[in-house]
Parts: structure tokens; C-alpha cells; sequence
């Protein structure tokens, strides 16, 4: 058989060969790296080899993905002035899921309804089988260590590069994708979805991340209000999930904690710069967040508009937390900006993140166009949003997957795609 005719056989099987390629790349997010991104580029040389590709300037689905893609070209455009080469090409090859999976699906047929519905199922089923494990290994470190207070979101995780804030992510995207998405109702008998929905918001609350367990809320209340007509039954149901958030900050420890450090007044929470202050105490993570945002910003008073470099990120917050003696940090960590907006900014300048807002400003007023902002995607972007403001996730393999593979997804198909007439039994 001649490359030809192998690559006619390869052409016919498409769907096919996405689908079982996509489903891979989602089991492999929750476990292994490595395997990860063998399938992302096996994925890539299928698009740019095989694949039948369709691309036009003047079409708008184009236009939606060099939107998606420009936060990419701004970080390779920045190894023009970078130190750190060596860096900055880490970074790149990091961050190669901006840019690949936005150019695979925007310039291909295959993503429609059907194609979300067997990536959503799937990743439905990795991510229980997931939170089974880390519940599992939890409870068994609770009964270990005679008393769950010895148990630490950390225990949930079970998979190497793995955050908890990035489970927790999943999780709420789980949860999205159960009450929003029709196909997947379609899939999934109630009370497996009830079962479901329940076991991803037990692991977001021991998870214990402030901002994960808002959007959980955030979740919540919207269903209240969009499936609960009367006023009386509304109240009621907002008053448990109160109560609800309330036993869980009661009971589990790390929730407590930070409940108590964000509500802490004066400065006994507060790293004090320029003055050897942050060594010898256990800080939590507002206080180390404000430390370290106020070193950035000094970052970009010489450096706001195209910032320092993709490579030298890391070098020049270094030099910023010795610069003003957040030693815990300098000498003892190495802390990224903890918010997605500021890390593109002073790396690749303000022009970044003004774009990387873009990639989630337009899509929603899209949506509200298009009169589809029930669904997942809206709140997807939202979450995205949110954990911009707390955490750099374009600084993890495992966060980059995560956000390009869904974005692209759910915008080529809630953006261009018919949604079928479904009856949900």
C-alpha cells in the first residue's frame, strides 16, 4: 500500500481517529503525563498529515482561532528578547496546547454535538474513577493517621503533575457538563447523575480551595434559580446550600484554616516587604499571594508593555522577592505570579493579557448572541476567569490541557454547531 492510499484509508476513518485520540488525551489528563502528550502529538501529526483542513480569513470560526491562538504567537514573539532561552523554549513547548488544539478544531468537521457527548461521557468516567481513588487513598490516610485532621487535600491527589486546585477544576467541570449538557443527560440515568454531581462536590470541598468551592456555589445557586420557580422552595434550597458550605468550612480543617486567614484583620496575615519578615512563620496562601503580587507589579513599572521575556519570568520574580526581602520566597521557593492575567503580563506585555480577556469576553458575548448562555461553556469560561485571578495554569502541562482542549471544544461547537432537539427522559 502506497502513502497515497494510506492516507486515503486514514482520511476515511476521521471521526474515528479523533474521537479514540481525544478519549486517550482525557484519561491520560487525570494520570499519566507522559502518555498525555505522546497523544497530543500523534494528534497534531493525524491534523497537519492526514486530516482535510479548511481555513478562511473571512470566516468567523477563523477569526475565533487567531483570538484563541495570539497569546501564543506573543510568547514566541517574546523569545526574540529573552534571557533565558533555554526558558523560554521550555515554556513554548509547554504551552503548545494554546495553539494546537484551537488551529486542529477550528479547521476541521468533526467537532459537532455527538463528538462533545462522547468527550464529555468520557471524561465523566475518568474523572469519577479518579476522585474514587483519591477519596479512597484520603479516608484510608485518615484511618491511618487515627483522625482525618492528619488527612490533607494533598492525599487526594494521586497522580503526578497534578494540583489540587486543577482537580477541583475538573471537578466543577464534571459538574457543568451532568446538569448542562443534554447529550450527557441522555447518557447518564438520574440517579447516577445525582451520585455523580454528589461525589464531585464531596472532593471539591476536601479539596479546600477557596475559589473552587465559590464556583461550586456559584453552580449551585444558578441551578436554583433557573429550575426552582417558587419563591418559598428557592429560599429553602439557598439556605441549605449555606448550610452545607457552612458544616463543610466547620469541619474540615484546611477549609477552616483558610477561612480564618481570610477573615483575619490586621497584620498578623500579612508578609511585611522590605524587611526580613517571612521566614520563621507558616504563611497561607492570601499572604503569600499579596506578597507576591506586589512584587510583580514592581516587575512591570519598567517592563508594562512587552514585558520581560517568555523565558525570564521566573528569573526576574527571583529577583523581586530578594529585591524586597520576601526571603521565604527567594531563597526558599520558587513562586510564580499565582494569577494567569499578571504572568502573561510580565512576560509578553500588556498586549497578552488584554487578548487572553478577549479569548473570554468574546466567546460569552457570543453566547448571549447566539442566546446559548445555558450551557457549559458559559460557565466554563467563568471558572477560567476566576482562576486566572489566584493561579498561573498555563504554568502547568495538566492546567493548558485542560483549558485548550475544553475551550476549543465547547466554543467550535456551541458557537457553530445546530443543537439537536433532544428529549431528556
Amino acid at each position: 500500500m502506497n502513502v497515497a492510499a494510506l492516507k486515503y484509508k486514514l482520511r476515511e476513518k476521521e471521526t474515528a481517529v479523533y474521537s479514540c485520540l481525544c478519549i486517550g488525551i482525557i484519561y491520560t489528563l487525570f494520570t499519566w503525563s507522559l502518555a498525555n502528550s505522546i497523544l497530543c502529538i500523534i494528534l497534531s501529526a493525524y491534523w497537519l498529515f492526514v486530516s482535510k483542513k479548511t481555513f478562511s480569513f473571512s470566516a468567523a470560526r477563523s477569526r475565533l482561532i487567531i483570538l484563541f491562538i495570539s497569546v501564543y504567537i506573543l510568547a514566541v514573539i517574546g523569545m526574540a528578547y529573552t534571557s533565558n532561552v533555554t526558558e523560554g523554549l521550555f515554556r513554548l513547548q509547554q504551552k503548545l496546547g494554546l495553539i494546537m488544539f484551537p488551529i486542529i478544531f477550528g479547521t476541521t468537521s468533526i467537532i459537532d454535538f455527538e463528538f462533545l457527548k462522547k468527550v464529555s461521557t468520557h471524561f465523566i468516567v475518568g474523572l469519577a474513577l479518579t476522585c474514587s481513588m483519591g477519596l479512597g487513598y484520603y479516608f484510608f490516610m485518615a484511618v491511618i493517621s487515627k483522625g482525618s485532621s492528619m488527612a490533607t487535600n494533598h492525599d487526594l491527589v494521586i497522580f503526578e503533575d497534578t494540583q489540587p486546585y486543577t482537580v477541583g477544576l475538573y471537578c466543577l467541570t464534571g459538574i457543568i457538563l451532568i446538569v448542562y449538557n443534554k447529550q450527557v443527560k441522555q447518557v447518564l440515568r438520574k440517579n447516577l447523575q445525582y451520585f455523580l454531581i454528589t461525589l464531585f462536590s464531596t472532593v471539591v470541598f476536601l479539596i479546600s480551595v477557596r475559589l473552587i468551592v465559590a464556583c461550586w456555589m456559584l453552580i449551585a445557586l444558578i441551578f436554583i434559580l433557573d429550575h426552582i420557580k417558587s419563591v418559598f422552595y428557592r429560599i429553602v434550597a439557598g439556605i441549605i446550600i449555606i448550610c452545607i458550605v457552612f458544616v463543610a468550612v466547620a469541619t474540615i480543617p484546611a477549609l477552616n484554616r483558610q477561612w480564618k486567614e481570610l477573615s483575619a484583620r490586621g497584620n498578623e496575615n500579612v508578609i511585611i516587604l522590605d524587611q526580613d519578615a517571612s521566614l520563621g512563620k507558616s504563611w497561607g496562601g492570601k499572604a503569600i499571594r499579596l506578597a507576591i503580587w506586589s512584587c510583580s507589579k514592581d516587575i512591570l513599572q519598567n517592563n508594562w508593555l512587552v514585558g520581560v521575556g517568555t523565558g525570564d519570568v521566573q528569573d526576574n520574580l527571583q529577583l523581586a522577592y530578594e529585591k524586597r526581602k520576601f526571603y521565604f520566597a527567594s531563597r526558599y521557593n520558587r513562586y510564580n505570579a499565582h494569577n494567569q492575567y499578571l504572568q502573561l503580563w510580565i512576560a509578553n506585555g500588556i498586549a497578552s493579557t488584554l487578548l487572553l480577556m478577549g479569548c473570554l469576553i468574546i466567546p460569552l458575548f457570543l453566547l448571549y448572541r447566539k442566546n446559548r448562555l445555558k450551557s457549559p461553556y458559559t460557565f466554563f469560561l467563568v471558572f477560567s476567569a476566576l482562576i486566572f485571578f489566584t493561579e498561573s495554569i498555563f504554568d502547568t502541562n495538566k492546567g493548558i490541557i485542560w483549558y485548550s482542549l475544553f475551550n476549543s471544544i465547547f466554543a467550535f461547537t456551541y458557537l457553530y454547531k445546530s443543537i439537536p432537539d433532544l428529549k431528556i427522559k
